[in-house]
């Protein structure tokens, strides 16, 4: 099927408009309402969520350790720290598209993450028309140190059946635990 000179370009001024669309490009472009919702402006939020799953008390100190030794060991803490990316469709619906989660659960005990539980990607809240194609890059580092960097890039693509696949999103995070507790997010979307 093909667009229609004047509803391609009603259509890209959708996709750059800071506004809603005039009723007489609303009116060129009903007939496309699904390219239209795709390509029209959207809006992502990154949220941040956090759990404490365990806390184990001090290190039995082994038959003839030091006393020193078992003054100084530490404490573990076990939690996890997820960033979700929620995206949210622009002209006409506004409605919620899909949340991308990146999940890491790890143990720390004051100065060191001391065990990575686990480290994964799922999605949910997905609207008709989007598809999770799984990750395209993903990097996770090793328990042992002061900070343990989780970084994950998967791909979204929303998908027509008259057209094809006409959009494509690459959400992801990089979650860096340190051996403190505390930990650092960042995202960077590209599509």
């Amino acid at each position: 099927m093909r667009i229609p000179t004047e509803a391609l370009a009603a259509l890209s001024r959708l996709k750059h408009a800071q506004a809603p669309p005039s009723l007489t490009d609303q009116a060129v472009v009903a007939p496309y309402r699904d390219i239209a919702s795709a390509i029209s402006r959207t809006t992502v939020r990154l949220t941040v969520t956090t759990g404490q799953t365990s806390q184990l008390g001090p290190m039995p100190s082994r038959k003839g350790a030091s006393a020193q030794v078992a003054l100084t060991a530490a404490s573990t803490i076990c939690g996890w720290v997820e960033a979700t990316e929620n995206r949210y469709a622009g002209w006409p619906d506004y409605s919620w598209e899909y949340s991308w989660h990146n999940h890491l659960d790890t143990c720390w005990n004051g100065s060191t993450v001391t065990q990575l539980n686990s480290a994964y990607v799922y999605v949910n809240h997905i609207q008709t028309g989007w598809n999770y194609r799984g990750e395209v890059s993903s990097s996770v580092g090793s328990a042992g140190g002061w900070q343990l960097q989780d970084f994950k890039q998967s791909q979204m693509e929303f998908c027509v059946l008259k057209y094809g696949c006409i959009e494509g999103m690459y959400p992801s995070a990089q979650i860096i635990q340190y051996g403190n507790g505390t930990n650092a997010i960042s995202r960077r979307t590209t599509g």
